[in-house]
């Protein structure tokens, strides 16, 4: 049985709308990009942001080996970077 059934048509198509905004295929796409396309000030949901960190911290070295010394260990400037555009999508 459909969630929706019972439902008023009027609340149908408000449901329909906030079932594809909140849709978690292709990383939350649709919010994304509502949210990327609203006029501050927007509230933005912080769990999506948090998982994007967990991931990125996760799942990324935070040291790589120096192409010119094996022995010597380099900082992952690449990480650090995508942590920071995290944090700085969260500012509306």
């Amino acid at each position: 049985m459909p969630l929706s059934q019972g439902v008023p048509q009027k609340q149908k198509l408000q449901l329909d709308a906030i079932r594809k905004l909140a849709d978690h295929a292709r990383n939350y796409r649709e919010y994304r990009t509502r949210l990327r396309n609203s006029v501050p000030p927007a509230v933005p949901f912080l769990g999506l942001y948090l998982t994007d960190l967990t991931f990125c911290r996760g799942g990324n070295p935070s040291h790589r080996a120096s192409p010119l010394n094996a022995d010597k260990k380099l900082l992952n400037f690449n990480k650090y970077h995508k942590l920071a555009r995290i944090v700085q999508g969260m500012s509306f």
